[in-house]
């Protein structure tokens, strides 16, 4: 599987929520959906919940990408599915209230906490 992708920002993403997997983190870069073009394969997908959709290669499950189901939201795609992740280095967190005590990475960058700009989208979610 092949992308090709214009980066708004790479960023260092707790991938689940206190509401779904608390903990399970990767490093993800973050675009614009319009940004990302699938040039070999494509992803399949499922609905994590009600509010967002996640990309896995259907032949070994390596998890690729997250977007909220949000026209207006960015992609973000896992660093580590790609050719050469250290050309996009980490400058943030988001999604810090799910971290692991022990997991330690990208500690003294900018942080967030999900939801924190706008609660109410965040409301509604469902598993």
């Amino acid at each position: 599987m092949r992308c090709r992708l214009s980066w708004i920002r790479p960023m260092s993403v707790t991938a689940g929520c206190a509401r779904r997997r608390p903990g399970a983190c990767s490093p993800h870069g973050s675009a614009l959906k319009d940004k990302l073009l699938w040039t070999k394969g494509d992803p399949s997908f499922f609905h994590s919940s009600n509010l967002a959709t996640r990309g896995f290669c259907s032949a070994c499950g390596t998890p690729l990408t997250f977007a909220y189901n949000d026209p207006r939201a960015r992609f973000d795609v896992t660093m580590g599915s790609l050719d050469s992740p250290e050309a996009a280095p980490v400058t943030r967190q988001y999604g810090v209230e799910s971290r692991i005590g022990w997991v330690r990475f990208c500690e003294h960058g900018p942080c967030a906490v999900t939801g924190e700009h706008d609660p109410s989208f965040f409301a509604g979610m469902e598993n």
